[in-house]
């Protein structure tokens, strides 16, 4: 039996870099409304990262959902995009030889 239900916050923005502040703002505020104090500090950061790389990423709509849950004990930060594409896979560098020089 679920004691407390779920707690859900929604924001579609576009990821630009001039709005990443407002949405750590926004994000945090509804924490502290939560009483999640604890929690504002590493999900901001975590919003941070995920709007970063949807302005990285997304081209060339940077609109995004951004979704915090809290369900029971468990907060989830999730962002989302309307691009269908799948992401690029690009191959990590060959480790250098000890010694080796290049030109």
């Amino acid at each position: 039996m679920i004691s407390e239900p779920s707690r859900h916050c929604t924001v579609e923005l576009q990821a630009l870099p001039s709005r990443i502040g407002q949405v750590r703002r926004i994000v945090s505020a509804q924490l502290r409304y939560w009483h999640l104090d604890s929690l504002i500090e590493p999900a901001a950061l975590g919003v941070t990262e995920l709007l970063a790389n949807v302005h990285r990423h997304a081209e060339p709509d940077k609109t995004c959902t951004v979704e915090i849950e809290l369900l029971l004990d468990r907060l989830t930060v999730v962002s989302t995009t309307t691009i269908r594409a799948r992401p690029r896979s690009v191959r990590p560098a060959r480790p250098r030889r000890a010694g080796a020089v290049s030109l």
